[in-house]
């Protein structure tokens, strides 16, 4: 079983993932819980594989270099695919052990559109390359809470995102939780989640 959330930064996933994380102990369920940014091999990987930030287009030479980066960037996306694909099946052999994602492969392909490291083409690929998370969540905020929340980007950066976030969501098959108040955030997850429980685990 997978549990995912994604959203825009300061949406809540963190707070979220710890959140249901112990409500599934409480449930006599095992817990491992991931942070796909700190997992992921793309995102530890980038600092080396771009030294300096992407070469400006208007140079030749720098734009080829920059074609080289993303290409590698995209093979390194789908390794880290295929290496949760294998980190999944052997979890999920595990009886009653769930994966909690704080992230998901939903928001480094957002985070790719939104800077320009994912093509259109390679966008279709992705998304069905992507794994299915037993549980989807995206947490929908207003980008102006979500800007006193992590203050780092200017509100065009945190609206433009969820845009992107709610083109994608319904063909991605989540389910979207909007909401102000942590705990009313709380409260709605925590009804997806024990509804899934007593549907499939008892």
């Amino acid at each position: 079983m997978i549990v995912s959330f994604s959203g825009i930064d300061g949406s809540g996933k963190t707070t979220q993932a710890r959140f249901v994380s112990k409500l599934l102990q409480f449930h006599g369920l095992e817990v491992h819980r991931l942070h796909m940014i700190q997992w992921t091999l793309v995102n530890r990987l980038s600092p080396l594989l771009r030294p300096g930030g992407i070469p400006h287009a208007r140079h030749s030479r720098a734009c080829s270099k920059g074609k080289v980066f993303i290409l590698v960037r995209q093979f390194v996306s789908f390794l880290d695919i295929l290496r949760f694909r294998v980190f999944g099946a052997y979890h999920s052999g595990i009886r009653r052990r769930v994966i909690v994602c704080d992230r998901f492969f939903h928001d480094l392909g957002v985070q790719a559109l939104y800077t320009g490291m994912m093509s259109k083409r390679f966008e279709s690929l992705y998304w069905r390359a992507v794994p299915s998370a037993t549980i989807m969540i995206l947490l929908d905020v207003p980008p102006e809470i979500a800007q006193q929340r992590e203050g780092e980007h200017e509100l065009t950066y945190y609206q433009t995102k969820r845009e992107l976030y709610l083109e994608r969501a319904k063909s991605w098959g989540a389910i979207v939780v909007s909401g102000l108040e942590r705990e009313e955030t709380e409260q709605r997850v925590a009804q997806i989640i024990r509804d899934y429980l007593e549907r499939n685990i008892g």
